[in-house]
C-alpha cells in the first residue's frame, strides 16, 4: 500500500523536530535544492553536495534556536535537507516507508527507516527520550514547530 505521507524525525546535536511530508512535494523539493547548488556552483558529486547542504541545515538550525526564521520554513528547509541526503546515500523513498529517522552528530549522519507506523512511532519515542537526556534541558523553554508541513 502506497502511503501518502511519509515522517520524518530529526535529531541534531541543537535541535529536533518531527513533520510529515507529502510524498507529492519531495521530488520538487530536492530538486529546488539540487538548483540552489548549482547556482552557487557546487560541484556536482555526492560529497560536496552532501556537506554543503548538511551546513546549510546546521545553519538552519541555528537560526531557529536563536528565533531568527520562522519555525515552519527552518523546519521544512532541514527536512527537505536530510531527504536529499538520504536520497544520496541510500537511494530513492521507497513508497513503502512510513518513516525515518535520522540523527546528526558531528560529521555523522545515521538513518533508521521504517516500514510500519508502529515501529516509526515507537522508534520516535525511544530518540526523543535519548535525545533529551543528551540535551537536558536546552529545549526546554522552545515551542515547537507545528508538526505537520504540506
Amino acid at each position: 500500500m502506497i502511503k501518502e505521507s511519509i515522517g520524518l524525525a530529526i535529531f541534531m546535536p541543537n535541535c529536533a523536530f518531527q513533520v510529515e511530508l507529502d510524498r507529492d512535494s519531495i521530488d520538487a523539493g530536492l530538486e529546488e535544492i539540487d538548483e540552489a547548488l548549482d547556482n552557487i556552483k557546487v560541484e556536482k558529486n555526492d560529497e560536496d553536495r552532501i556537506a554543503e547542504v548538511m551546513q546549510n541545515a546546521f545553519a538552519l538550525s541555528m537560526a531557529l534556536c536563536n528565533d531568527e526564521m520562522d519555525s515552519n520554513t527552518a523546519v521544512s528547509e532541514m527536512a527537505f535537507a536530510f531527504l536529499y541526503v538520504y536520497r544520496k546515500q541510500i537511494g530513492d523513498i521507497n513508497d513503502n516507508i512510513r518513516g525515518i529517522i535520522s540523527f546528526l552528530t558531528k560529521d555523522y549522519i545515521h538513518f533508521s527507516t521504517c516500514l510500519e507506523v508502529y515501529d516509526f512511532d515507537t522508534n520516535v519515542s525511544k530518540a526523543k527520550d535519548l535525545h533529551t537526556k543528551v540535551l537536558g534541558n536546552v529545549l526546554q523553554d522552545r515551542t515547537p514547530p507545528k508538526p505537520t508541513i504540506h
